[in-house]
C-alpha cells in the first residue's frame, strides 16, 4: 500500500490522469479488503480482480516495464481460495523479479491438477538462491504466512511451493484442494 501511495503521490505533478486512475485503483484495492476482511474465502475471481487493481497502480509506477500475461483455466474460476493470499506473492515478484534492465516479466496461471487447483506466479528475473528459498518457509514474514495459512486450513499436503524457473526467475504455486473441505 506504501508503494502506491508513493507512486499516486509521484504521478499527481506529472501526470495528473494517471495519478487519478491510480487512486481510482487504490480504492477499488480498499473497498475489496473491506468487503472481505469479515471473509475467510472469496472465490478466485475476486481475487484476480483484486490483484488486477493491484497491478494497474504498480503499472503506473513501472510503466511498460511491467508486462504481465494471465492463463487461468476457467473451470477454476469459481474456486474459493482464502481471502488475500495471492498479493503477497505478485508483491514479491515485482519486487524481487526484475531482470537486470528493470523489466518485470510475470505470468500468472491457474488450472486442476489431479484433485488440486494450482495458481503459480512466475517472473523472469535474477531467481533465488537454493538456500534462501528453502528459508522462505521458515524466515521472513510474507511468503512464510501464505504457507502455514494454507497448511492450516487444508493440511499438510498443500500449500506454497517456491521454485526456480528455468531458465531464470522464480515460481510461486499456490496448491489448495479443488473443493474446500
Amino acid at each position: 500500500m506504501f508503494n502506491s501511495l508513493n507512486t499516486i503521490a509521484s504521478l499527481i505533478s506529472i501526470n495528473p490522469p494517471k495519478a487519478e486512475e491510480a487512486v481510482e485503483r487504490l480504492g477499488d484495492i480498499f473497498r475489496h479488503a473491506l468487503s472481505a476482511s469479515d471473509k475467510e474465502f472469496v472465490i478466485l475471481r475476486e481475487e484476480l480482480d483484486f490483484i488486477d487493481s493491484y497491478l494497474e497502480i504498480e503499472k503506473a509506477r513501472f510503466g511498460d516495464k511491467l508486462k504481465v500475461s494471465r492463463d487461468i483455466s476457467p473451470e477454476i474460476l469459481d474456486t474459493p481460495i482464502p481471502n488475500l493470499i495471492l498479493q503477497p506473492l505478485i508483491e514479491n515478484s515485482i519486487k524481487h523479479g526484475s531482470a537486470e534492465n528493470g523489466e518485470v516479466r510475470m505470468e500468472i496461471n491457474g488450472y486442476i491438477d489431479g484433485n488440486s487447483v494450482k495458481v503459480e506466479i512466475k517472473d523472469e528475473g535474477k531467481g533465488m538462491p537454493e538456500e534462501i528459498r528453502r528459508g522462505v518457509y521458515t524466515n521472513g514474514t510474507g511468503l512464510r504466512n501464505v504457507n502455514e495459512r494454507l497448511k492450516k486450513i487444508y493440511g499438510d499436503d498443500y500449500g506454497l511451493e517456491i521454485r526456480g524457473n528455468s531458465p531464470r526467475g522464480t515460481i510461486a504455486i499456490v496448491t489448495i484442494p479443488k473443493e474446500k473441505k
